[in-house]
């Protein structure tokens, strides 16, 4: 809904519904999958914001290397890494594959080693997840022109993979939008309002001038400008402060209190 200026708020129109409820910090692949999963459970009042730009926003999403283990002390985290296989798999985005099953190939060169890649292998055993012990010969089977003479042995997981990390990303926050989910790039979170020990809301910097620019595909948002409207049910102050903006959902909805822009560096 559209709010009305009051004397000393700058308050801009409509964008951010007011019915708002969860508020995610980060559109990495974290951000991004929880923001997907909790719309597909039909929690439609979710916001995510990132400081960086959507949707290689500069965080360790945007240039991880993107291999895929399953092979974890944890049985939590080992499913989680096979759940998060299963999703991605066969999906493409604009053609573009999200996850390629090349396996992994762990070498050992001497004793020590190949007992500690048995172990990993008896701990995937114990989760259900496929894994192998292999000779040398295997693997350079495995890895075609690998120089195996001083290979003592390997540990084989045929179903990790390669994910490419953003567009994995952007597939999830594409669903999520789709799910009802709003995404905000330039928007850097720089503290929390606190209310008799309870959070009430998240100070915000106003997102730097930059140029929009038309969305590849519809179901992405464009970025916001710094004109764009922003939406809130309520008027509140934010304490005076000229530098920062404010998300305030005390009632319990968001309000954006813009000031003017002081661009910084986007950094983690």
């Amino acid at each position: 809904m559209d709010v009305s200026n009051r004397k000393g708020d700058n308050v801009a129109g409509a964008r951010i519904d007011a019915d708002t409820r969860i508020l995610i910090i980060g559109a990495g692949v974290v951000g991004a999958a929880l923001a997907d999963d909790l719309t597909r459970h039909g929690m439609t009042s979710v916001t995510v914001v990132d400081q960086g730009p959507l949707y290689r926003t500069g965080g360790s999403s945007s240039h991880a290397p993107g291999f895929a283990f399953q092979t974890t002390g944890s049985a939590v985290m080992s499913e989680l890494a096979r759940r998060t296989l299963d999703k991605l798999d066969g999906l493409t985005l604009d053609g573009q594959w999200i996850l390629n099953w090349v396996g992994g190939l762990e070498l050992a060169c001497d004793g020590e080693r190949l007992q500690y890649l048995r172990r990993r292998h008896n701990l995937l055993q114990s989760w259900g997840i496929p894994a192998q012990l292999v000779s040398p010969a295997e693997c350079g089977e495995l890895f075609p022109g690998l120089d195996t003479s001083g290979v003592v042995g390997g540990f084989h997981t045929p179903t990790d993979g390669v994910v490419k990390a953003v567009r994995a990303v952007e597939w999830q926050a594409r669903r999520a939008i789709a799910n009802g989910a709003k995404f905000y790039g330039h928007t850097e979170v720089t503290g929390f309002r606190i209310d008799h020990g309870q959070v009430t809301g998240v100070d915000v910097r106003p997102p730097p001038p930059f140029p929009a620019t038309r969305p590849k595909d519809t179901s992405s948002p464009p970025e916001p400008t710094a004109s764009t409207p922003i939406s809130s049910s309520s008027a509140r102050g934010c304490g005076g402060r000229a530098s920062e903006s404010c998300w305030d959902w005390s009632s319990p909805w968001f309000r954006w209190n813009t000031a003017p822009p002081t661009p910084a560096p986007f950094r983690r």
